[in-house]
């Protein structure tokens, strides 16, 4: 997998805990049952302000834009 984005982070949560976590299917997940990867700011980053990126802080009148894109690559194993 790619994934390019214009935050400057990625974290990722791997779901380690979700034991008896209800799920949308009327049952549970279980541990380790799920991965996300969450683009983001570098944590604590409005207490920062030498940090290499963009402000992380919004004013009223701005608009904030990011783009992130996921390319899943699915390799055949067949021969």
């Amino acid at each position: 997998m790619n994934l390019i984005t214009t935050k400057p982070s990625l974290q990722v949560y791997t779901g380690n805990f979700l034991q008896h976590t209800l799920n949308r299917h009327n049952g549970e997940y279980g541990n380790f049952a799920g991965i996300t990867l969450e683009v983001q700011f570098l944590p604590d980053s409005p207490h920062h302000p030498d940090w290499p990126q963009p402000i992380c802080l919004l004013q009223p009148d701005q608009t904030y834009y990011y783009q992130t894109t996921y390319q899943l690559i699915i390799l055949s194993m067949i021969q």
